[in-house]
Parts: C-alpha cells; sequence; structure tokens
C-alpha cells in the first residue's frame, strides 16, 4: 500500500497516484514526489510583431539578419528623403493636404465671423464673394407709442452691404421720427447705419461667389426720399420755432397810434421824433408779428409788453 503525499489517496500498485497523478519518487524520502509528465507539449512564445520574415530579416531594421527563434527587435520607422523619426516618439498630428477639409466633411464656403469692423475669412452672406465685413445694420419704425426694430448682421460685401444698409437707413429716414420714444431712439439707428456703410468704403469690388445673386448698390442715400423728409422736418421745427419766439398778440390802441410817426435809432435804443428833422425811417403799419408787416419794412419794434409789432420802413 503507498500513500501518495500531495493528496493523501492510497494506491495499491504503480508510482502514478491516480487521483493527482504524483508520481512517487523513489528513495528515503516518502514525501518527494515528480510531475507527471503532460499529455501535449506547451505552446512555443510567440515572436515580437513585425520582428522577423520568413526569410529571417528583421523588417525595417535594414539587412541585419537574425536567427531562427532569436527574440525579435523593436519596429522602427522606415528612412528616407524627408522622413525622419524618433523611434517610439509619437509622430506629428495628422493634417489634412492643403484645400482639402477633414475626412468626412466637406470644406465649406463659410467661416464664422471676425471682430466687427474687421475683413472676415468667411463670404458674403448673401452672394459668398470676398472680401466681406460683419457689419450690422438697424432700421427703425415709429408707432406713435410703440417702436419696431429690424437689424441685418454680415458678412456683407461692398455691394451687398451697400444695398442692405441704404435701404434700412432710407426707411429709418422716413419712419422713424412717428413715436413719442421712436424720435429719440431713431438718432441711434441712423449712427449705426450710417457708420457701417463708411467702413464699407474701405472695401474693394468683391470677387468670387455668385455674381448672380450679388445685389446692386443701388442708388446713393442723397438720391432717396427719407433725405428729403429729413430736411422737412428740420424746416418745420425751425418754422415753428421762430414762429413761437415773436408776438401773436395783436396791437393795442397806443401801437395804433404810433402809425405815420418818425423814428430815430441811437445804438440798440429807439425814439420817436418829428419827422421834418433827421429820422431813420416813418412807422407804416402795426401789426400781430413782424410776419405780418408789409414788403418795403426794413426794421420793426416791438411792444415791451408783447403787444404787437411797429413796422419801419427806413426809405420814408
Amino acid at each position: 500500500m503507498v500513500v501518495c503525499p500531495r493528496c493523501r489517496t492510497s494506491f495499491d500498485a504503480g508510482r502514478q497516484c491516480p487521483a493527482c497523478h504524483a508520481v512517487v519518487a523513489d528513495g528515503s524520502d516518502p514525501g518527494a514526489t515528480e510531475r507527471a509528465p503532460l499529455p501535449f507539449a506547451p505552446r512555443p512564445a510567440p515572436a515580437a510583431p513585425h520582428a522577423t520574415g520568413r526569410s529571417g530579416v528583421l523588417r525595417g531594421a535594414g539587412d541585419a539578419t537574425a536567427a531562427p527563434g532569436a527574440p525579435g527587435q523593436p519596429w522602427a520607422p522606415p528612412s528616407g528623403p524627408g522622413m525622419t523619426a524618433t523611434p517610439g516618439a509619437p509622430g506629428p498630428p495628422w493634417a489634412p493636404p492643403p484645400g482639402q477639409g477633414a475626412p468626412g466633411y466637406a470644406p465649406g464656403p463659410f467661416a464664422p465671423p471676425g471682430p466687427e469692423g474687421a475683413p472676415a475669412s468667411a463670404g458674403c452672406r448673401v452672394c459668398g464673394a470676398t472680401p466681406a465685413l460683419p457689419l450690422l445694420f438697424t432700421q427703425g419704425i415709429g408707432m406713435v407709442l410703440a417702436r419696431r426694430t429690424l437689424t441685418a448682421r454680415g458678412p456683407f460685401c461692398r455691394d451687398c452691404g451697400r444695398n442692405v444698409g441704404r435701404s434700412y437707413l432710407d426707411k429709418t429716414l422716413i419712419l422713424g421720427w412717428w413715436g413719442v420714444l421712436s424720435f429719440f431712439f431713431n438718432f441711434a439707428h441712423i449712427f449705426t447705419d450710417a457708420g457701417a456703410l463708411e467702413k464699407l468704403r474701405s472695401l474693394p469690388e468683391p470677387s468670387g461667389g455668385n455674381p448672380a445673386q450679388r445685389l446692386s448698390p443701388g442708388r446713393p442715400i442723397y438720391q432717396r426720399a427719407g433725405i428729403y423728409v429729413v430736411l422737412a422736418i428740420v424746416v418745420g421745427v425751425s418754422a415753428l420755432m421762430v414762429r413761437s419766439s415773436v408776438s401773436t398778440h395783436p396791437p393795442s390802441s397806443a401801437m395804433k397810434a404810433k402809425v405815420g410817426q418818425c423814428v430815430a435809432y441811437a445804438g440798440s435804443t429807439s425814439s420817436f421824433v418829428s419827422c421834418t428833422g433827421p429820422h431813420a425811417g416813418r412807422v407804416t403799419a402795426a401789426v400781430s408779428n413782424d410776419l405780418d408787416c408789409p414788403s418795403s419794412t426794413e426794421s420793426t419794434l416791438q411792444d415791451p409788453a408783447g403787444n404787437g409789432v411797429l413796422c419801419v420802413d427806413e426809405n420814408q
């Protein structure tokens, strides 16, 4: 009876344990065991990738040869004109060839606009031409107690920008005044559009893009109706201010009694004198304000109390 020193299994014959296949060694040490031979051979360790070819020549390592079964060497990049690299160092990031975009993305004609007032790398938003500027145009519309604002953002080429800017500015000059708040906000719209149009003067003639979609610059702003509306408003306001500055009260009976008398001037003062002596002129009419004086009137005398105006003909 033999006892296996490894798994303590008892067996009668043979040196190999039927349970753990341990072989009981001969000799004085009954606890010594031998590992039973495996029924298959161990798989050899794989060679290093790209180490050797069928002929035993190292790939990428020149003409050096390696003995069969020798350990492989680290792979090295191929050498040649313009091909230098340090083994083990990461290569430079991949970049697309000039004029091409990244894989899977078609190159687009537009790029994000740059700072306002600086030439943008993108083309015009209307026709795609270059150069273009990222500009902002605003249009104000007055509605008595409310107001409305329209905006148009670039980039614009020179021709398309002038078309949009002149149109916005012309409508602002016509429609932007008719409101309590719009009257004051309209000045901001005018300055914004005028400043953007001035920046377009620095751009050359547009090129590229789609000429069929390019807008015509149109007539200059001084040839449009908006500028004449502004002139009419200025003249009307000025007339109202002048009208309010003169007397509108009918002349008093004392003022009417001065008609036919002669006037003499001494510096900034005036006095009534006899018409037979030296005098500056004769009073021809007494009216409510100087706008009603006869056409022959050359000077007027204002009543201190505001009760009428005396018209003086200095040729009499």
